[in-house]
């Protein structure tokens, strides 16, 4: 895999966003993260990709419920600014919409809205995450304007195909279901060793999927590039550098603590992901997932630390092959935010 920066903040082919007053303490609501691919046709050089996940809208979100705090409603509106300020080539949703039940009618207007919003060349695709229940699943079927590819392939153009996985994903069995992989072939995906040769998919495969857990699977029947959500980034993160200042031992915990915890604390991911995995861009052999914080809070609104809500903007690039390549024989973290 290659080696991957983030551009600065200022730099790049995006055109500018005007800020907005209520995401204060959203600093980089819009975070743009440019994304090589050793693996990416050159002509799907340039492309750039818009990432919603784990929006949890809660009632009052679209401004319909007259109850609920105003500040909802207005942050909203800040997003909704925020999203039409950019163009892109495709925009991707990869679930939980709603927070619990009986939020399921709110959470489709506000997609709605979102959706509305979002200005793409190529549309807008989507899947649906563990809070979506059935309700909310039919309801976006029904009422709100993006594609929904779960456990279904969707061919965009002649050197690209999106790939969706409802949760519970199902990896092996959706690309059987689509007839990505031969069933031969898959038998022996499934059973090889660690070393085996991924499968190759022509043309470029995006897969969105709501898990990032995906990857080790994927990684496996080469599926060259995720999107994925759930983590919400551990939500509440505990840098660990203070742990340098302990006399004596401080420094050799410190190094510890990044080699291990990647130099931060994430209790909770809700995945089998470490937390210093619970967002970035993760590679694993040829494959990379991008793993967005989210847009929304789980539990409780507005229950975050030092993990600031999130949309993702990317931009893949075809990876210069004079790069050095990182060890990916490992699941491993090539862009931390």
């Amino acid at each position: 895999m290659p080696a991957i920066n983030n551009p600065p903040a200022d730099s790049g082919p995006w055109p500018s966003q005007r800020p907005h007053p209520r995401h204060a303490g959203d600093p980089e609501l819009l975070h743009r993260v440019e994304v090589p691919h050793p693996d990416l046709p050159e002509s799907l050089d340039g492309l750039t990709v818009m990432h919603f996940t784990d929006a949890h809208v809660r009632r009052g979100y679209d401004g319909a419920d007259a109850e609920a705090p105003d500040a909802q409603a207005t942050w909203w509106r800040g997003v909704l600014e925020a999203v039409s300020s950019v163009q892109v080539d495709l925009a991707v949703f990869t679930g939980d919409w709603c927070d619990e039940l009986g939020q399921e009618a709110s959470a489709a207007r506000a997609l709605c809205q979102l959706a509305g919003a979002t200005r793409t060349r190529l549309g807008c695709f989507g899947v649906f995450g563990n809070h979506d229940n059935p309700t909310m699943r039919r309801l976006a079927r029904e009422q709100v304007p993006i594609c929904w590819v779960g456990r279904r392939t969707k061919l965009l153009r002649p050197d690209l195909r999106l790939l969706g996985m409802d949760f519970p994903e199902d990896p092996l069995g959706t690309m059987l279901d689509c007839g990505l992989v031969p069933a031969a072939e898959a038998e022996a995906a499934a059973s090889a060793s660690a070393g085996r040769r991924p499968l190759a998919l022509d043309p470029f495969v995006i897969t969105l999927a709501h898990s990032p857990s995906v990857l080790l699977h994927g990684a496996e029947l080469g599926l060259p590039l995720i999107f994925a959500g759930h983590t919400h980034g551990g939500q509440v993160r505990v840098p660990l550098n203070p742990l340098s200042a302990v006399p004596f031992v401080g420094g050799a915990v410190s190094r510890w603590a990044q080699r291990t915890l990647g130099g931060v604390l994430a209790p909770n991911t809700s995945s089998d992901m470490p937390g210093f995995m619970a967002s970035g861009v993760l590679g694993f052999r040829r494959t990379l997932c991008c793993v967005s914080r989210g847009l929304g809070d789980s539990v409780a609104e507005l229950a975050r630390a030092n993990c600031p809500r999130q949309i993702a903007l990317y931009r893949l690039v075809r990876a210069n092959a004079d790069q050095p390549l990182p060890d990916t024989s490992r699941p491993t973290r090539l862009i931390e935010f």
